[in-house]
Order: C-alpha cells, then structure tokens, then sequence
C-alpha cells in the first residue's frame, strides 16, 4: 500500500487533473467521481464542500490544507475543506481511517 501522505499527491493531482478535463462542472465534481468509483454503494452517504470562509482567514491558511469532517442530521459525511487536496485529505481519514502527519519543510 501506498505511503498515505504519497497517497494523497496522487489524489490532489487526479483531482486538478479531473476538474481541468471537466471544464465547467463543480470543482467537487473530481473528488464525487473518486468516491463513485471506489465505493459505489455509499457514494450518497458523501456531502463535499470547497468552503475556505469557515475556516481561518484565507492569509493565514494559504499554503495549508484545511479540512472538517462531520456528520449531518441524515447521516451522511460532510467533508469541507479550502481545496481539492484538503477534500481529498478529509475523504480519506473518513473513508479509510488514514492519519498522516508530516513535518513541514523549512
């Protein structure tokens, strides 16, 4: 198995990948289709959100992925994150229990 945070670079760049080929859909659109085609069956139980407002200031967050993961009133997951990779983190740690933590380069 891949190393999780290796995992993740090949995700967020399936997703640019998928959302630049998909011109004017969603920019969640990439992130839906790779639940869609990994877990087919539970792909409704999946809410994304590219929200960068509900979390820190868009200056303080620039150059970090930031996600939430919670649970709505009907049971399915939001994932809400300011990028695609931040989607793609909080889909992971949901879905597939991963935790990755790294140390940032200086």
């Amino acid at each position: 198995m891949l190393h999780p945070t290796l995992l993740l670079i090949v995700l967020t760049r399936f997703l640019l990948l998928t959302t630049a080929a998909v011109g004017g859909q969603h920019p969640t659109q990439g992130i839906i289709d790779l639940v869609r085609r990994r877990l087919p069956d539970q792909v409704d139980n999946f809410v994304f959100s590219l929200n960068s407002s509900s979390h820190k200031s868009i200056s303080e967050n620039r150059h970090r992925d930031v996600y939430t993961v919670s649970t709505q009133a009907n049971g399915s997951i939001l994932v809400e994150g300011n990028s695609p990779s931040a989607l793609a983190a909080g889909y992971l740690i949901s879905s597939r229990n991963l935790q990755f933590y790294h140390k940032p380069l200086r």
